[in-house]
């Protein structure tokens, strides 16, 4: 499946299993690379979003959701710029309804699409955008409950 590692082999343990997938030689998560570079520039930022809706979109249609989608679970390899998701521990299968179990570091209780997620976090990368490019006026842009409207 593009956009996800190949499963090499597996352990089954006593809690659980141990997955060895394949990693691409220059391949460093989301997060350090940020941190290495710097903030990515618009074409950058939208070619690795892009790459990430359309693996999520693929998982999905293979009918497993991701549910921990975050820049350490997201790997470029900086040979290609290809970009592939990590960590599906967190995973479950697709199905109608609400999801209750999660497996995270926090204990969710409801389960939101994964796509409204990103939905909503590729509204806030442009108004981030258009907020970094309007200086002091940005405070006037927006409706707070603050402000007259």
């Amino acid at each position: 499946m593009p956009g996800v590692l190949h499963l090499l082999d597996y352990y089954r343990r006593s809690d659980g299993y141990v997955l060895v997938l394949e990693r691409p030689e220059q391949g460093i998560d989301l997060f350090d690379y940020i941190t290495q570079r710097g903030a990515l520039d618009d074409a950058e930022a939208r070619r690795v979003f892009r790459q990430i809706v359309e693996t999520l979109c693929h998982v999905r249609d293979a009918g497993v959701v991701h549910r921990d989608v975050k820049d350490e679970n997201v790997i470029i390899d900086e040979d290609t710029g290809d970009v592939s998701l990590i960590d599906f521990g967190s995973g479950a299968l697709l199905h109608d309804g609400v999801y209750h179990d999660f497996d995270g570091m926090f204990t969710a209780t409801i389960y939101i699409d994964a796509l409204i997620i990103i939905n909503f976090l590729y509204l806030r990368i442009i108004i981030n955008l258009l907020l970094s490019r309007l200086g002091d006026n940005r405070q006037r842009c927006f409706w707070s409950p603050r402000s007259p409207v």
